[in-house]
């Protein structure tokens, strides 16, 4: 960064302004305290390259000073319902809009106030669609979630001047529902970050959300089917959420000692701790986007162990660069684990082709031409 909390911007690069909103689900001090401050920087990084930033979330706190560019905390108290503040922060941003010159870039697919903003601003307005929420939402929630949803996200896509996608699926969704041009643009991943340790421990890793939508309560009932059988072999799930006390609970006794919760970690502990893990597991129960998760594991080397879910069965070329098993089944994902920790052919072979597909992935890659996207996009209007 440069003095004064701006990021060094390229000789030849634009002089705009970007202004990045994160969903209401997203707070920056959350994500701080889930160890993704470190993502956050480097995406803020990546485009205060190109772009002077402005940050707005729903926080009720600035984080200017850590971020390094001006951030807009636009949420109520935090004791007010989930609709409340979703309705406040929305409100709070199309009164903001009017100073939202240049390009606005929404990072989540669930604000319905996305036409304002565009036309208060008079910007181009680019949304992020990196997971069908409101398809999940209806199938898996209840109540005015299930409800306001779908109405919601497609509002948001349809109000959008350019949607971008983190998978092809993805992008065809979001053209038979909006009609809005759509391009495709995966996540990226820190290959200096997450790269293969020397040394590989005997031990399965979870890193995400503590949510019933995870299926962490699988992999924990998975790992004491083949626990005994593997004596030299720990569970380490890494991450926070609403059911951690409910899994820790479910871990059977005999094992309190091999199923190890680890909390939410910064991001360079978690990639230290994908780099040395002989496996990697994400156990959906619903669906993904594009998850980082995967590809981390990927530039780890790491093989991971999928739930064959939308968003995952796209991602993994079954027992090439991962291995893919039916939701929710935890004898099949017992057996998986079994394969790779004693097909050592199947474990490289795996291994050595995820690097390889990760490179795809890589931040150098995908960062330029998010860069490219956004010019684009503001020359068109």
């Amino acid at each position: 960064m440069a003095a004064g909390g701006r990021f060094d911007r390229d000789d030849d690069a634009d002089s705009g302004r970007l202004h990045l909103i994160l969903g209401t689900d997203a707070l920056v001090e959350e994500l701080f305290r889930l160890g993704w401050g470190p993502w956050l920087t480097s995406l803020l990084e990546g485009y205060g390259r190109s772009f002077s930033l402005e940050l707005y979330s729903s926080d009720s706190k600035s984080f200017s000073k850590q971020l390094g560019i001006p951030h807009h905390p636009l949420g109520p108290p935090m004791r007010l319902p989930r609709l409340a503040r979703w309705i406040v922060y929305s409100l709070n941003l199309v009164l903001r809009a009017p100073r939202m010159k240049g390009i606005v870039r929404l990072l989540s697919p669930n604000l319905a106030v996305v036409p304002e903003i565009r036309r208060l601003s008079g910007s181009p307005v680019i949304v992020d669609f990196h997971y069908d929420w409101a398809t999940t939402a209806r199938a898996h929630y209840g109540g005015l979630k299930k409800v306001l949803s779908g109405p919601v996200q497609m509002r948001c896509l349809r109000g959008a001047s350019l949607i971008v996608a983190t998978t092809r699926e993805l992008k065809e969704t979001a053209r038979t529902r909006s009609g809005v041009r759509s391009v495709v643009i995966p996540n990226f991943v820190d290959n200096d970050l997450f790269r293969p340790r020397a040394r590989r421990e005997e031990k399965i890793l979870f890193a995400g959300r503590m949510h019933w939508a995870k299926g962490v309560g699988v992999l924990i009932m998975a790992f004491a089917r083949i626990a005994d059988a593997h004596p030299g072999l720990r569970l380490v799930l890494l991450g926070s959420g609403e059911e951690e006390k409910a899994l820790r609970d479910l871990v059977p006794e005999g094992l309190r000692d091999r199923v190890l919760f680890g909390g939410s970690r910064p991001m360079t502990e978690v990639a230290g701790e994908l780099g040395s893990a002989r496996i990697a597991v994400l156990p959906t129960l619903t669906s993904e986007g594009h998850p980082r998760a995967v590809i981390e594991a990927m530039a780890c080397g790491t093989p991971i162990i999928c739930s064959g879910v939308p968003g995952l069965a796209g991602l993994i070329q079954h027992e090439r660069t991962g291995l893919l098993v039916p939701p929710g089944d935890e004898a099949a994902l017992a057996e998986a684990i079994s394969r790779l920790i004693t097909d050592s052919s199947l474990w490289q072979r795996i291994s050595d082709l995820s690097i390889e597909h990760s490179r795809r992935y890589a931040k150098g890659r995908v960062l330029p031409r998010q860069m490219r996207v956004m010019r684009i996009c503001r020359e068109i209007g």
